[in-house]
């Protein structure tokens, strides 16, 4: 694993020439400032680069400001290296790499800090395969639903669907590695992420599988190749059923597939009943979830939490506090739970064997949330699939084997259909 000292300490100073540098390429901003990519409202970015001075960033609409100063309330604090941030402005590097490398560290809202690299044009001649990213809202129903979008326009697309509790961000190790040769999408579902959280929606996966094509058809995609982990990968596949023209083929990592073993938790998943439209609920959602808690959650997601730079877990641990601590969202969470895992196993598997489309079924020997034991029902109930079971992995692989989950999708997807 990478890792820089990315502290702040007053008496690491960069030399007189990496200092300059840096400011200029601060001042040289607001030149490439791509105003139809700003957010409605102000948005403030905080930019810490080890040795230099701080600065904010400021995105108001057609106007984009920056100051030798660090703002307080800031909607996201990057830090990172003098070479790490200057490969970022000059394209030679994207954002997204040098998070996952422990190279840039986030404070505050991951989705924000995700919009700061969309807000200005690459050079003119960089090489980073997130050239047209960008950041949509899309209308649905009375709400809209957020994408990060990346990639080609004219390249065959490929849909992101994310898993319970988490948002597009949870997938953005896959989708930076796939933008070089596909139009990626990855999606925000209604009530997590950055989407609406409408109240008394049904959050179940037939639901959610709308939400998804609401999101194909109005990002003007026809058919698509889907990539779902856990949750998402339930979804993925709703879809595929339900449409199967709309859908090439499927990537699912640990898909959240009928929880055959989790019968013995309904009676608990039937204490979760409530009104949304009332937003009455018995189990006490109200007050701040223990950190330690969350991180325990977080670390039990891999076979070795070590593979990922403890920043990025601590600003995916407040992340997900900083969501939970909305109201409609915690409900939304918490009605996708109890939906998703009452889903009737009989029924699923019986559904199962009229999926059509080409599937690749990615489980892992360490998944503490979806067994491996899954993919033996998968192969009986299932043919065509070409089911996988990784070793010394857990639920999120493409956090923990990103390079191998990004070549293994762009392997099955390239194959054609037989």
């Amino acid at each position: 694993m990478v890792t820089a000292d990315l502290s702040s300490s007053p008496g690491k100073r960069a030399d007189r020439t990496t200092v300059d540098a840096v400011e200029q390429s601060m001042r040289e901003l607001p030149a490439r400032y791509l105003p139809d990519r700003a957010a409605n409202g102000v948005r403030r970015y905080v930019i810490r680069v080890v040795g230099c001075p701080p600065w904010t960033v400021i995105s108001d609409g057609d106007r984009c400001e920056v100051s030798p100063v660090a703002a307080v309330g800031a909607h996201a604090v990057l830090r990172t290296d003098p070479a790490s941030w200057l490969d970022i402005v000059s394209g030679h590097r994207d954002g997204l790499e040098c998070f996952f490398l422990g190279l840039l560290q986030v404070e505050g809202d991951l989705n924000e800090a995700l919009r700061l690299e969309t807000l200005f044009a690459p050079p003119s001649g960089s090489p980073g395969a997130l050239r047209h990213a960008k950041l949509v809202r899309y209308p649905f129903g009375r709400g809209a639903i957020e994408t990060f979008e990346a990639g080609d326009p004219d390249a065959p697309p490929v849909l992101f669907l994310h898993g319970l509790g988490a948002s597009k961000v949870s997938l953005l190790p896959t989708i930076a590695g796939l933008a070089n040769d596909y139009r990626v999408v990855a999606m925000d579902f209604p009530g997590f992420g950055k989407s609406s959280a409408p109240v008394g929606a049904r959050y179940d996966a037939p639901w959610m599988a709308e939400s998804a094509l609401a999101t194909l058809d109005a990002a003007g995609i026809d058919r698509a190749a889907i990539v779902g982990n856990s949750m998402g990968g339930r979804v993925a596949v709703e879809l595929a059923l339900r449409r199967p023209d709309r859908v090439r083929s499927l990537g699912l990592l640990c898909p959240a597939v009928a929880f055959d073993e989790y019968r013995f938790v309904r009676p608990l998943l039937n204490l979760l009943r409530f009104d949304l439209t009332v937003g009455a609920a018995p189990w006490p959602l109200a007050g701040d979830l223990p950190r330690r808690f969350v991180d325990a959650g977080l670390r039990s997601l891999f076979a070795d939490a070590t593979r990922v730079p403890a920043a990025n877990l601590s600003a995916a641990r407040d992340d997900f506090l900083r969501i939970m601590a909305n109201r409609k969202r915690r409900l939304a969470f918490m009605a996708s739970t109890r939906r998703i895992g009452m889903d009737v196993p009989a029924r699923f598997w019986r559904r199962l064997a009229d999926l059509a489309v080409p599937s690749l079924w990615i489980f892992a020997e360490h998944d503490r949330l979806v067994s491996a034991a899954y993919a033996e029902t998968v192969r009986h109930r299932l043919a065509s699939a070409v089911v996988e079971v990784w070793d010394d992995c857990g639920h999120v692989p493409q956090f923990e084997f990103p390079l191998r989950t990004v070549d293994r999708l762009a392997e099955f997807f390239a194959t054609p259909a037989v």
